[in-house]
């Protein structure tokens, strides 16, 4: 069996997404492959290709020190067996074997964090798209900036939500 690790130099990331890379060990936690975290570059499309690296090397078990409910639920929906330490010092060893205390299997998409963001992927708030006007958001920098003439004046002097350096993708006036 191929367990996946979360790794963040030496040891097992905190959170599953935001590794630095994976680790894939067999049954004796012997290094089969390593692979950065797709994830890192692309963020939503990433979270897709990070589900589907898992898959392509055939793990059937992932550990996690913490991990989103979403993420959770994909792993789970594709019969990954997810387990979760309670210690980011164990070693690879130690983590493939399915009786060394202090891990926990989680069975259900509740069982991981609930995501800070409840909208989901947010990528569509950074891409620029065509000036709409009346809506309190589109305003074609792809940032909301709320509904009104506060917002439309926030728009209008380039502010986003205190994002340091971020400017407005088209250089018009409301």
């Amino acid at each position: 069996m191929i367990t996946a690790i979360p790794m963040n130099n030496d040891h097992i990331a905190s959170h599953f997404s935001k590794a630095e890379h994976f680790l894939f060990i067999n049954d004796q936690g012997v290094e089969v492959s390593r692979h950065e975290n797709p994830v890192l570059a692309a963020h939503c499309a990433g979270k897709k290709a990070l589900l589907k690296l898992l898959l392509q090397h055939h793990a059937e078990r992932v550990v996690v020190r913490n991990i989103g409910q979403k993420m959770l639920g994909k792993l789970l929906s594709h019969q990954l067996s997810v387990v979760q330490t309670d210690s980011g010092r164990r070693s690879a060893q130690e983590l493939v074997s399915s009786e060394t205390a202090g891990l926990f299997s989680l069975t259900e998409a509740d069982q991981g964090r609930p995501s800070p963001n409840n909208n989901g992927c947010r990528h569509a708030e950074r891409r620029c798209h065509s000036h709409s006007h009346g809506q309190g958001h589109g305003h074609g920098c792809g940032k909301r900036h709320g509904q009104g003439k506060q917002g439309l004046a926030m728009h209008r002097r380039g502010e986003h939500g205190g994002e340091k350096g971020h400017r407005c993708c088209h250089n018009h006036s409301c």
